[in-house]
């Protein structure tokens, strides 16, 4: 049996840390998510089918920002303690926000809105706790990452308003799957780390 960890998923890397713009194009990555984020928001309140496919490739873009920040971190050996907080408050603050102006004006659903907010904040509430006993910084796993990419995607089909409730209902139950899946694996990594360990057994 061995055991793998269960932080943000890429192998451990002998490079030097990384220096100069290196050092900073992930956390500035992050960064823009934020930034785009208010423009985002003010696009889903118009009307116009311009507006929707505008705040639509605004958040495709984001999530491409998401998945880049932290392979040139893994890559370059950038991964800092900004970084550590950064991308994931940028994920949980895009998202929570996303969803609220959606359920106010393009019929997202109320319960899947109170279902990624309720597990947002046991997330953050788990690595406050984790941090101020530890004195670490949990980071994000793969669970995490593909919830943060699913509940993107139902963003997306709701900003889009497509007309088809197979596909958007589809999207959700989806959505609320991951949602609850990351959910029991951050609680579980919180916990082991809290008893001093952060690795989950596995077969080979």
């Amino acid at each position: 049996m061995s055991r793998v960890p269960l932080n943000s998923p890429g192998p451990e890397t002998d490079r030097p840390p990384a220096t100069g713009i290196r050092r900073l194009i992930p956390n500035l990555l992050s960064i823009t998510r934020l930034l785009l984020l208010p423009v985002v928001l003010y696009l889903v309140t118009l009307p116009d089918d311009w507006a929707s496919w505008a705040a639509a490739g605004l958040m495709v873009l984001s999530m491409i920002f998401d998945g880049l920040d932290g392979l040139l971190a893994r890559r370059w050996n950038a991964v800092t303690e900004f970084g550590k907080v950064i991308d994931p408050l940028a994920d949980k603050v895009c998202i929570g926000a996303a969803a609220i102006v959606l359920t106010i004006y393009r019929g997202f659903p109320l319960w899947l809105m109170i279902v990624i907010l309720g597990r947002d904040v046991l997330i953050l509430l788990g690595g406050f706790l984790v941090r101020h006993r530890r004195h670490e910084t949990p980071m994000s796993n793969y669970v995490g990452k593909a919830a943060a990419f699913v509940i993107g995607a139902t963003l997306i089909v709701y900003t889009l308003r497509t007309g088809y409730v197979w596909l958007e209902k589809a999207v959700s139950w989806l959505s609320a799957a991951l949602v609850a899946v990351s959910l029991v694996v951050y609680l579980y990594r919180y916990l082991r780390m809290m008893r001093g360990g952060d690795v989950l057994p596995t077969t080979e």
